[in-house]
């Protein structure tokens, strides 16, 4: 995806997948969610993201922006660049 809407190199892509995939850590969600704007799929990684402790979840995906109930906060990538600089 990253190559696709960003353009970056195969090179960078394969770089930073290694290195995201040596620093990830595999949970499997202890609760389930209810948040009425998410899909089953979107709550799961809502849910896991819950359970590994996450500060923040960073996407673009406009149904995990507009979820009004989040345990998390959820922000886009630009929100989490503004986010950083404050």
């Amino acid at each position: 995806m990253l190559r696709r809407k960003i353009g970056l190199s195969v090179n960078i892509t394969d770089d930073l997948e290694t290195f995201l995939r040596r620093q990830a850590r595999i949970v499997r969600a202890t609760t389930a969610l209810s948040v009425k704007e998410l899909d089953p799929g979107d709550m799961a990684v809502l849910a896991e993201a819950t359970t590994a402790g996450a500060d923040v979840l960073v996407t673009g995906d406009h149904d995990f922006l507009e979820a009004a109930d989040s345990p998390i906060e959820i922000v886009s990538p630009r929100g989490l660049k503004l986010r950083k600089a404050s």
